[in-house]
């Protein structure tokens, strides 16, 4: 694994709540607390440019695991999915 690769994990794991595990591609996910904003946008059936106009709006917030890489928690995604 790369260094960018080792900081990512580094950092979803600071920030995930206990129970949940990083999941690294090719692997069977239980439960994910981070996704990324391409399965985002799949679970909601739009584009990229839509997800980060609801961003910028306020209708879902990001968490930044580091510098220019973001994430959608599930909860905020589940959150805004029961509005």
């Amino acid at each position: 694994m790369n260094e960018g690769g080792k900081k990512l994990l580094d950092a979803a794991r600071e920030i995930l709540p206990e129970g949940y595990e990083v999941i690294r591609k090719g692997s069977a996910p239980i439960k994910t607390a981070l996704l990324t904003m391409g399965e985002v946008c799949d679970i909601l059936g739009i584009s990229r440019p839509t997800l980060w106009r609801m961003i910028k709006a306020g209708g879902i917030q990001k968490t930044e695991i580091y510098k220019g890489a973001f994430r959608i928690k599930r909860s905020e995604l589940d959150r805004f999915l029961d509005k």
